[in-house]
């Protein structure tokens, strides 16, 4: 897929952004029915995540794994697998409710148009 504005052109297919992360040594995680990827790069996005995870208690039980991006604070990557189900139009609204990064749920969202087999993903430090 390729997104212009003006003369700019954004490829922000899955495929590239896969291939790219694994040139690099990074490790890509997919989302699936029962697990929301949340792409934290602020504080107030930290805040807002914290502030609006009751809202998820009410819907569905989960666990919850939360790592430092290799960017270093305030960037953090939390990874929430539901015992409920959500599809993927859910889930995107879900990631940006809890703070996640509006621009990938934007990028998530055209691939989803798309009809991208990977819409949404985090890339996380290989090494880790």
């Amino acid at each position: 897929m390729n997104w212009s504005k003006s003369e700019t052109t954004y490829d922000v297919g899955s495929q590239i952004a896969i291939a790219a992360a694994k040139a690099g040594g990074f490790e890509v995680t997919f989302s699936d029915e029962k697990t929301l990827l949340i792409d934290i790069d602020s504080e107030q996005q930290y805040e807002t995540f914290q502030n609006r995870l009751s809202r998820l208690d009410e819907m569905t039980d989960y666990e919850m794994n939360k790592y430092v991006s290799v960017s270093g604070l305030p960037h953090r990557h939390v990874i929430i697998s539901t015992v409920q189900g959500f599809n993927i139009m859910e889930r995107l609204f879900l990631q940006l409710f809890l703070g996640s990064d509006p621009i990938r749920e934007f990028i998530s969202y055209l691939r989803v148009l798309e009809d991208d087999a990977n819409p949404s993903m985090l890339v996380k430090d290989g090494k880790v």
